[in-house]
């Protein structure tokens, strides 16, 4: 019997469970995306798709760790219908550990993040007397580390819940011949590597000063998980061969 993650493997870039539930969720994120081109707010757009991005960084990692050593950190099968059977429960899986339901999350989550910061550095530049511009610095720094390292603890909350569940399963928890690097009893990394970055990046781009910095930032992080996902499709360490 085959891993969890085999079973993901196979079912990578197979359309032949699309849904039509996904029309409208893309709808949902291009309405987000739109209500902040509304405003102009680019730092939030911007903020989103860097914190979509980190998690872009991580599913290819862990597709190139199942590709070199048989047995990402996490994978997403399916629902588990018997003991190490899985049904298929994705429109689409588009690497290992990562389906479209997912990505889209993260991107929907990117915008969340964005909500939950009060306070921007344009407002904070705009204030004339230093001293409440001390405060209101103050308050703003409080309030995103308090939003990262909270945040990032809810998700690993909800990840330690859907690994409960089945559907997102990890395997390097010290059960199988993998070390417990990734698992409830040991969910630093998980924290750390897994979600911690994701707030703290769109924090950093929510909060520079300067536009052209965000953008080529943010830019660069695009191309170089663009550059990625193209060369190890090629290599054919992302998905079972086509034909």
């Amino acid at each position: 019997m085959g891993l969890p993650a085999d079973t993901a493997f196979n079912l990578v870039w197979d359309f032949s469970n699309f849904q039509w539930y996904m029309v409208p969720f893309l709808l949902v994120v291009i309405y987000m995306i739109s209500k902040e081109v509304q405003k102009e707010n680019w730092s939030a757009i911007l903020a989103a798709i860097a914190f979509w991005l980190m998690d872009w960084v991580n599913e290819l990692w862990n597709a190139v760790i199942y590709h070199f050593k048989g047995a990402p950190f996490w994978s997403t099968p399916g629902v588990p219908i018997a003991p190490g059977v899985y049904a298929p429960n994705s429109s689409l899986v588009i690497l290992v550990g990562l389906n479209i339901e997912i990505t889209f999350m993260f991107l929907m989550m990117g915008f969340v993040s964005t909500k939950m910061f009060k306070g921007t550095i344009q407002e904070e530049l705009r204030i004339s007397d230093s001293a409440e511009q001390k405060l209101y610095r103050r308050k703003r720094i409080t309030n995103r580390i308090l939003i990262i390292l909270s945040m990032a603890a809810l998700c690993v909350i909800v990840e330690i819940i859907l690994n409960l569940i089945g559907i997102l399963v990890w395997e390097w928890n010290g059960a199988g011949s993998q070390p417990n690097l990734w698992s409830i009893s040991n969910p630093i990394l998980i924290y750390i590597i897994g979600y911690l970055p994701f707030w703290g990046m769109s924090a950093l781009i929510y909060d520079m000063k300067k536009r052209w910095l965000q953008v080529v930032i943010v830019g660069t992080m695009s191309i170089i998980v663009i550059i990625a996902f193209v060369t190890m499709a090629f290599l054919g360490w992302l998905a079972p061969p086509i034909i």
